[in-house]
């Protein structure tokens, strides 16, 4: 292949796609920017060596190396952080592995700290669906009024979600929260100030490790009663992870009745039902 039309497809690897992780030799062949760069509908007009799949699969490979080492997961960010790439300045505080396998990257600016410790109530919630692999993206989100929209102040990727897991996240998001205001946040049933209300869905694991963390910032309370106090249930959350789960369609009608149901006897046997199904992450959520 003709160094000059390497070096054009090169450049059109690199602007095809903002996350290169999603290149693929049949996404780069389809792509609207091949009549952009060449002038033609298809690579194959531009030199017959553009038809071998395999060479294009070289290239990209090699594109992705060059511009990600050591891959787009928790080996790669961490030497982006300490190669100092100016979009992680003030706003990845923090990325690591712990003892348990636990991978956590903390992301959130000074500003962003400021703003949360000003607000009344927020919503925590965990996605599933943005990011690849197994980690999962869990933001701290509130309604804002004045712009009509959700904003965000602090994301948070990890792969574990039992209780110990997210008592550990929403310690360190507690640290970094005095780390970068120089004070720890105030809760209304303590402080008579600051964090009225915290709102989330059905997870019970991320309910109690919220509940920990807590405890750990303020110890005359314990863990369940300062969530009587501050924490509120989200059904439509509640819901909307149900439905964008994988698990069996009866496995989801007892997680649909759990909220709804009538006596404690039946709340336990809705729990020993989705135990028994041996579905993953079940004992962690009931």
């Amino acid at each position: 292949t003709p160094q000059e039309v390497t070096y054009k497809l090169k450049v059109m690897i690199e602007t095809a796609h903002e996350d290169l992780i999603d290149i693929s030799p049949r996404k780069l062949i389809s792509s609207n920017l091949i009549k952009a760069t060449f002038g033609t509908d298809y690579l194959s007009q531009v030199h017959a060596s553009l038809n071998d799949i395999d060479k294009l699969r070289r290239l990209i490979s090699k594109v992705q190396k060059e511009h990600n080492p050591y891959g787009q997961g928790i080996l790669g960010l961490t030497y982006d952080i300490w190669k100092g790439k100016e979009e992680y300045k003030d706003y990845v505080q923090q990325a690591g592995v712990f003892t348990d396998g636990q991978i956590i990257v903390i992301c959130m600016s000074e500003k962003q700290a400021k703003a949360w410790v000003s607000l009344d109530y927020f919503e925590i919630d965990l996605t599933f669906k943005r990011v690849q692999g197994d980690i999962n993206e869990f933001e701290v989100n509130c309604y804002n009024e004045c712009y009509k929209i959700a904003l965000t102040y602090a994301r948070v990727f990890t792969n574990i979600t039992n209780s110990t897991s997210y008592e550990r996240m929403f310690s360190l998001l507690f640290n970094w929260i005095y780390q970068l205001t120089g004070s720890n946040p105030k809760i209304f049933h303590i402080d008579n100030t600051g964090w009225k209300c915290i709102l989330g869905d059905l997870d019970r694991a991320q309910a109690k490790g919220l509940g920990l963390a807590l405890n750990r910032l303020y110890p005359n309370l314990t863990w369940e009663e300062h969530l009587t106090y501050i924490f509120k249930s989200c059904r439509i959350h509640y819901n909307r992870n149900i439905k964008n789960n994988k698990y069996p369609n009866n496995v989801k009608q007892l997680m649909y009745e759990y909220p709804n149901a009538s006596t404690i006897e039946r709340v336990e046997e809705i729990i020993q039902e989705l135990k028994n199904s041996q579905e993953p992450n079940i004992n962690g959520l009931y």
